[in-house]
């Protein structure tokens, strides 16, 4: 299956939504991000995911998701989660500045200490950075166990972005999001030095 007329429909809904949540460029962009090469297999109410005839996730989508989140409840070690070792043949583009931006200034330190997942208080986290988009399951996860205020979601692909609005709905997140004292933002700037800019006036 390529993409169903369900996927299609979702899409348009969370187009939508991201257009009253999201600045135009954003969206611009975002519209603009290629698909063809991504194909979709529903089965077993999980997702498998190709680029070209290479399988994403090796247990499907919400599978993979699923260990992923696991894991890092088990050992929160930082403010950011970065993706799980699965052999994505994409990975490169999720964590190829996971450590510059950690390095790239002393602050981005002082930003980890105070954030770190050792300080989490009864499953709150002030903020997060979550590199790599995916499939979108894993936000959805992620908010069901944690109290989350300052999300910022990195992917240099927006493809993956535009992706995940064909298979999961983003509205509960956006929601959640748009209470008091919370914050959602995509990046996707390749330049270390203003991600981590962002990161520190979030």
């Amino acid at each position: 299956m390529l993409w169903s007329n369900y996927m299609e429909r979702l899409y348009k809904k969370n187009l939508e939504l991201f257009k009253l949540k999201f600045d135009k460029n954003f969206i611009d962009d975002l519209q603009q991000s290629e698909l063809s090469a991504f194909s979709i297999d529903s089965k077993n109410n999980d997702v498998d995911i190709y680029f070209g005839n290479e399988k994403i996730y090796p247990f499907g989508a919400k599978k993979s998701a699923s260990l992923q989140v696991d894991e890092f409840v088990k050992n929160p070690k930082s403010y950011s989660m970065a993706p799980a070792e699965m052999g994505d043949p994409l990975g490169e583009l999720q964590n190829k500045y996971a450590k510059l931006i950690e390095q790239y200034t002393p602050a981005m330190k002082d930003k980890k200490r105070i954030y770190s997942g050792l300080n989490m208080y009864e499953n709150q986290i002030p903020f997060m950075l979550i590199s790599g988009c995916g499939a979108g399951f894993h936000v959805e996860q992620l908010i069901k166990k944690f109290e989350i205020f300052n999300l910022i979601i990195y992917d240099e692909n927006l493809t993956f972005v535009k992706l995940s609005m064909h298979l999961i709905d983003w509205e509960p997140i956006l929601v959640y999001f748009s209470q008091k004292c919370r914050t959602i933002s995509f990046t996707y700037n390749s330049n270390p030095e203003t991600l981590a800019q962002l990161i520190l006036y979030t």
